[in-house]
């Protein structure tokens, strides 16, 4: 009887453990960690920050983002609903907004925005920084724009974690390659680059289910 209860004890304990690995891993299309900006049924919903100072919400012309300070904005991007997505840095102030252009495949790109001591939200545009990495790490012929979202931030949100994808085309030779970029917000620059391998172990709490093989698996 005894053995029979540590049996079921240790089937036990593997179940909750593949479960909570599931729900860790297996939420959300790039970032275990985002919030996509469209329910299930494909109505648009807006995002609070923690403290509700600032919100964000589709629009016709892009993402509106609007503070409790009056301050408004839209970013005009040109997305296909309902891929676009938000990634909160842990104090609520600063946020990164995935979409794709063109379905789930891509092109897909990321805009971060960090709020600063005096309260001025800056988007960071960081497309130029990150621009000859993405040339560089794409192997197609004909060339092709590589995929590049954000998967979520340092433990001190001074740093966002982006991931660059070479597109999934059989045209590239390394169709669907992944590399890790670590992006000083700070400094609005390239502090580490993570080849694949590395960034999967490293970053693998982070990843979505594009990317996290747990997933893929199922």
């Amino acid at each position: 009887m005894l053995k029979i209860r540590i049996r079921l004890l240790i089937i036990l304990t593997l179940i909750a453990t593949q479960t909570t690995a599931e729900e860790l891993h297996c939420k959300g299309v790039w970032s275990s960690t985002e919030t996509a900006l469209y329910r299930q049924d494909g109505t648009s919903r807006t995002i609070h920050s923690k403290d509700n100072s600032i919100s964000i919400e589709p629009s016709q012309n892009g993402i509106a983002i609007s503070q409790s300070n009056g301050d408004s904005s839209t970013t005009p991007i040109t997305y296909s609903p309902p891929l676009a997505q938000t990634i909160w840095n842990n104090a609520g102030n600063g946020f990164a907004i995935n979409s794709s252009e063109g379905g789930l495949v891509g092109t897909w790109s990321t805009e971060i925005y960090v709020k600063y001591a005096k309260g001025k939200l800056i988007n960071l545009s960081i497309n130029d920084v990150i621009q000859p990495y993405l040339n560089s790490f794409q192997k197609c012929d004909p060339p092709e724009l590589a995929n590049y979202a954000a998967i979520g931030w340092s433990a001190d949100d001074r740093v966002v974690l982006l991931i660059i994808e070479s597109p999934p085309h059989s045209s590239c030779r390394n169709m669907g390659e992944i590399m890790g970029v670590a992006l000083d917000t700070s400094a609005n620059q390239v502090i580490q680059i993570l080849p694949q391998q590395k960034l999967k172990k490293k970053w693998r709490e982070k990843l979505g289910q594009r990317i996290n093989e747990d997933c893929q698996k199922k």
